[in-house]
C-alpha cells in the first residue's frame, strides 16, 4: 500500500510540474465578466506589466450550447456573440480539466441599464443588421432603435450572469456575503480559485489598489481601453442617452433586482433611475 501511495504521489507530482510548465496553466489570471463592464482595460493594464503568468480573458463559460441556440434564433448576424461562446467552450475544457489549477479571477459589475445600453450598441448589427445603412438614409428612427433595445435584447443578462456563469463553474456565490458599496471591491475565496469583485464605477478610484492587493503586485497603472468615441456606433449611442426615456417598469425590472440592490445603495440606484428617466427633458 505504501508502494502505491508513493507512485500515486510521484504521478500526481509529475503531471502538476507538466501542467505549470504550459503557459495557458502558470498560476493563470482569468478576467471574466459580462460583456461591457470594462474587462478590456483590465485586460489591458495586467498585459502591460508583462507578467509571468498566464492573463485569459472571456464572458461566458456554462450553458454554451443553449447560449448558442438561443443567439441563433433571437438574432440575424450574431457574430461576435457566437465568437465568444466558441471561446468560452475551449476555455471552460480547460477548467474543468485541471482542477488542480488555482485561478485567480477578477470581475466587474456596472449598473444594468447603463451596461445593457452599452452591450447592445457594442453589438448593435447582430440585432438590426443594416442599422448605420438604414440610419445613413434617414430610414430608421431613434424611437425603433429604443423598440429594439427594449424588445429583442437579454435583459437578464447582468442579473443572472454571476448565477449562471460564475458559481457554476468556481463555486463562488458572490450574494451569500453582504457587498460593502463603500470600499467599491471584493475578495472571495474557494477551492479551486480566487475572485476579485469590483465596480466599474470604482475601477478609477479603488481598482489599481485593489488588483495589486489581489494579485501581489507593487503597481499597476489602467489603461483604458475599448473607448465608446472611437466606436462605429458613438453618435447614435450619444444621441440614445441624451434623447431616449425608458419605461418606469424596466427601471423596476432592472434597480429592484438583487443584483442591483446587492452592489449599489439606494441613493445611487436613485440617481440612476433619474439619468433615464429624465432622458428625454435634456437638451
Amino acid at each position: 500500500m505504501k508502494v502505491r501511495a508513493r507512485a500515486r504521489f510521484r504521478g500526481l507530482r509529475t503531471r502538476l510540474r507538466r501542467l505549470t510548465d504550459r503557459p495557458d496553466l502558470r498560476d493563470p489570471i482569468l478576467v471574466y465578466q459580462m460583456g461591457k463592464v470594462g474587462s478590456s482595460t483590465v485586460g489591458r493594464s495586467l498585459r502591460a506589466l508583462d507578467l509571468p503568468r498566464a492573463i485569459r480573458e472571456v464572458h461566458l463559460l456554462n450553458d454554451l450550447d443553449d447560449l448558442e441556440q438561443r443567439v441563433r434564433d433571437t438574432y440575424p448576424e450574431p457574430v461576435e456573440t457566437l465568437a465568444q461562446i466558441e471561446e468560452g467552450r475551449r476555455l471552460r475544457k480547460l477548467i474543468l480539466g485541471h482542477r488542480e489549477i488555482l485561478w485567480h479571477v477578477i470581475t466587474l459589475v456596472r449598473d444594468p441599464v447603463q451596461r445593457n445600453v452599452s452591450a447592445f450598441f457594442e453589438n448593435l448589427t447582430e440585432v438590426i443588421p443594416d442599422v448605420y445603412e438604414r440610419r445613413a438614409r434617414n430610414e430608421i428612427s431613434l424611437a425603433e432603435i429604443r423598440d429594439a433595445f427594449l424588445d429583442r435584447y437579454d435583459h437578464n443578462a447582468p442579473l443572472d450572469w454571476f448565477q449562471s456563469q460564475l458559481e457554476p463553474v468556481f463555486g463562488i456565490d458572490v450574494f451569500a456575503t453582504q457587498f460593502d458599496t463603500a470600499t467599491g471591491y471584493a475578495i472571495y475565496e474557494a477551492e479551486h480559485a480566487r475572485l476579485l469583485l469590483i465596480r466599474l464605477e470604482d475601477l478609477t478610484r479603488r481598482g489599481e489598489a485593489a488588483m495589486c492587493e489581489f494579485l501581489g503586485l507593487d503597481r499597476l497603472d489602467l489603461v483604458t481601453a475599448n473607448v465608446g468615441r472611437e466606436k462605429r456606433y458613438h453618435d447614435i449611442y450619444q444621441e440614445f442617452e441624451a434623447r431616449v426615456t425608458l419605461p418606469a417598469s424596466y427601471l423596476a425590472r432592472m434597480y429592484d433586482s438583487r443584483f442591483a440592490r446587492q452592489f449599489y445603495t439606494d441613493e445611487e440606484i436613485d440617481t440612476f433611475k433619474q439619468r433615464w428617466a429624465k432622458a428625454a427633458s435634456r437638451p
